[in-house]
């Protein structure tokens, strides 16, 4: 990948989405939400509004996560770059991220990820720079213009130098430099500590090649090196970059320290990865005539190219391959190997997972013979197996959305579906051990041995539909965008899926109903939990919107009702509204249009319930899930409306939108956040009685006199108050974050220390 740019505008601040509340060691008593001092300007938001510019040089889709998606960070925008153009958005982050996670995906499999801290108060300028067929997370090599010039050295060498250069400790050099234009033939031994050997011109090192024998010995090359052997001898001491240049060594390398490689490597012999946590990065091209060992805890990243002639065998180190990886004879693992999202990795043999050895696959493997599994496998994307795959007993295939294709299978220890996942089977299969989970299990043959089990949730049907695996390059529905990185493959104008909080994680509004009076602050007379999916195509423009919501709690007599509003949408704009609970025709509180929208408003307006009561089966009056003594009986189920737009649109706005109450069946007695304009059904007449203090020209609306909110957002899913019990008694450092203006805890929501579990009711979900 060329070059990608990432500008943030007013950052911020990894995510955990539920958390098990433990009874509070703080002291009982504390002070009440009405004594928190605030600005006006304080609106009370959990999450911050931020701008950001992405820019690549080359088509490309975009992907921001909560955190690392590896260690259980969640997708929350996707979108995709054509023509060397821009992506601007805005999305709200929660407060409590200091950072997110972004990837990039070029169109032929190139790929980038790096977190990006998001400061408060300012912006931020990210830029990946490319290196080979497929990008480092780590773009070009942090080097000096020095040292990638050769300039200002102590020692240079040239074709008259002497053949056998020895460095010593009581030397003054520090840098021997073969200067650009300039060859020099023979051996250098290094022993002095911090010594560096830059190569701009041509190195021919003969006999025993370059000896790095002191600690904290640097081999730099941007020109040619052709050498019998380098040693590295000091462990993680030394290190050679290869910054642009061509390293050629023509016997077997053993790696002592950390080699990054950012031009062409070769190796004419055997390669082993020695050196205790020592580290192999290629990105760009790396070939081995013989085998590579990866020993001792080393590490081997491959963003580039690296084709092998014979095996690769992982012993007690880990192997990454974020580009193509080829295999000349078999791949072993002893240890971890990930091949992660958009990557290849081709082996021409046969593959072995051995007792310690995992393999997880997020993109593409093909295996040229057999496949031994007898350990974990986790398959998130397409293997394919020339000839059998056996599952011997221990051995445990996962098969998480991804199609595993083989001629034979052998199943003697466990294949799992814990998503849509695929076996297909061309010929033989036998199963001794078992089949389970949610997965579609396909032998075109019919299975000849079943000695073993599988599961009633096991789809045994070869015309059902395949998963959509990574790195599938075809495209279904001709929208431009692979079957791989399309959410929709066979729908022409929906391609790509973004939401908020984020996928797989709700968000959480509570309310209190007695405005204009403020209430008990307990901020549980309606709790609903809720999340945004927002579909665009192609082209990043909005299609459709999936809001999805679940009630937790009702801690009013009142029979509420909720909804939202989208600002910069018209109701003419909306197609169509799938999934109201109600009956629209006989609401006593709602008039509905035939659209699904709310009727005689200016912005579309849509209503998720008109009373609360109704939608969750209870009994007029009654209270949910807000005392101990009381069963959460009634219907938590969730509702999700679908609603589809006549065109696309550019924007829609910025999730959660504007959602509301309204409270009894009276629908002018609207209570929003604070902040957010009301509806066009609103009645005027509340605002600045009792003890509202809304002043619309300044835009503080829905506040009280002291500036204290009706309702609240929180950017995850969180426990509510028991009835009656004062919101700051639960979340024991909201008093500190508000009067901080939103600076100080943070955490106030995620953090366990800082609540009284005693007090907090659990979700109904």
């Amino acid at each position: 990948m060329k070059k990608i740019v990432v500008i943030l505008m007013v950052g911020l601040v990894v995510i955990s989405c539920k958390f098990e509340i433990p009874e509070s060691s703080q002291p009982t008593e504390y002070p009440t939400f009405s004594e928190i001092q605030v600005s006006e300007s304080f609106d009370f938001s959990n999450a911050s509004k931020t701008d950001f510019t992405i820019s690549s040089e080359e088509n490309a889709i975009i992907y921001i996560y909560t955190s690392d998606p590896a260690e259980g960070g969640e997708l929350m925008y996707k979108a995709m770059i054509k023509d060397a153009s821009s992506i601007n958005q805005s999305i709200n982050i929660p407060v409590h991220l200091d950072a997110v996670w972004i990837r990039a995906i070029g169109e032929n499999g190139s790929y980038e990820e790096a977190e990006v801290e998001l400061n408060q108060g300012g912006g931020q300028i990210l830029a990946f720079y490319g290196g080979g067929s497929n990008n480092s997370g780590g773009g070009s090599p942090n080097l000096s213009n020095d040292q990638e010039t050769c300039a200002n050295c102590d020692m240079y060498l040239t074709s008259s130098s002497s053949s056998n250069i020895t460095i010593n400790g009581n030397s003054n050099v520090n840098t021997i430099c073969i200067a650009s234009g300039e060859s020099f033939s023979g051996k250098i031994n290094l022993n002095k500590p911090g010594v560096e050997i830059r190569v701009c011109g041509q190195g021919t090192f003969t006999n025993n090649g370059i000896s790095m024998n002191a600690a904290n010995s640097v081999l730099i090359v941007n020109g040619t090196i052709v050498a019998t052997r380098i040693n590295m001898n000091q462990n993680t001491c030394q290190s050679i970059v290869n910054s642009n240049g061509i390293l050629n060594i023509t016997n077997n390398f053993n790696f002592q320290g950390d080699v990054e490689n950012y031009g062409t490597l070769t190796i004419d012999g055997n390669t082993a990865l020695n050196g205790n946590s020592s580290t192999l990065k290629n990105t760009n091209t790396f070939n081995i005539s013989g085998k590579m060992d990866i020993n001792s805890n080393s590490i081997f990243n491959n963003y580039g190219t690296t084709t092998l002639n014979n095996t690769l065998h992982l012993n007690q180190g880990v192997g990454n391959n974020y580009g193509t990886l080829n295999v000349g004879k078999k791949l072993i693992l002893n240890n971890s190997f990930y091949n992660h999202t958009g990557a290849i990795t081709t082996v021409s043999e046969n593959c072995q997972i051995n007792g310690g050895g995992e393999l997880t696959n997020q993109c593409s493997m093909t295996i040229g013979t057999d496949f031994d599994v007898n350990n974990y496998l986790y398959n998130y994307g397409h293997i394919q197996i020339t000839d059998e795959t056996t599952v011997n007993g221990g051995g445990v295939v996962t098969l998480d959305g991804g199609l595993l294709e083989t001629n034979d299978i052998d199943i003697n220890g466990l294949v799992l579906g814990t998503a849509t996942g695929r076996v297909d089977v061309a010929q033989t299969t036998k199963i001794n051990g078992s089949v389970a989970g949610d997965i579609t299990f396909c032998d075109q043959t019919g299975i000849e041995t079943l000695n073993g089990s599988i599961a009633g949730s096991v789809t045994q049907d070869c015309n059902a539909a395949y998963p959509t695996v990574a790195c599938d390059s075809s495209d279904n529905d001709g929208d431009g965008v692979n079957n791989g990185g399309d959410d929709f493959p066979d729908i022409p104008d929906q391609t790509f899926s973004s939401y908020y909080p984020a996928e797989n994680i709700f968000g959480t509004l509570l309310f209190e109903d007695l405005f204009p009076n403020k209430g008990d602050y307990d901020f549980n007379d309606l709790v609903v939990q809720y999340q945004f999916e927002t579909i665009t195509n192609a082209s990043n423009q909005v299609v459709q919107l999936k809001a999805r919501f679940y009630v937790q709690a009702i801690g009013a007599a009142n029979a509420n009702g909720f909804g939202f509003s989208l600002a910069n949408v018209s109701p003419d704009q909306v197609y169509s509204v799938s999934g109201l609970p109600f009956n629209t025709a006989s609401s006593s509180s709602a008039y509905i249009n035939s659209n699904g929208t709310e009727g005689n408003q200016n912005s579309a307006t849509f209503i998720v319930f008109d009373n609360v009561h109704d939608f969750m089966g209870l009994a007029p009056g009654a209270r949910y899930n807000v005392y101990d003594y009381q069963t959460t009986a009634g219907n938590p189920g969730m509702v999700e409306l679908t609603i589809t737009f006549t065109q696309a649109l550019n924007t829609i706005g910025v999730a959660p939108f504007n959602p509301f109450i309204y409270v009894g069946q009276n629908r002018g007695k609207e209570i929003h956040l604070k902040g957010y304009l009301p509806t066009d059904l609103v009645d005027n007449s509340f605002f600045n009685t009792g003890d509202d203090n809304s002043s619309f020209g300044s835009g503080a609306t829905y506040q009280t006199n002291s500036f204290h909110p009706w309702g609240l957002d929180v950017p995850i899913e969180i426990q509510h108050m028991e009835e009656g019990l004062d919101f700051v008694t639960g979340y024991t450092s909201f008093l500190e974050y508000a009067e901080s203006n939103g600076d100080n805890n943070i955490d106030w929501y995620t953090n366990p220390s800082k609540r009284n579990g005693s007090v907090l009711r659990p979700s109904a979900q």
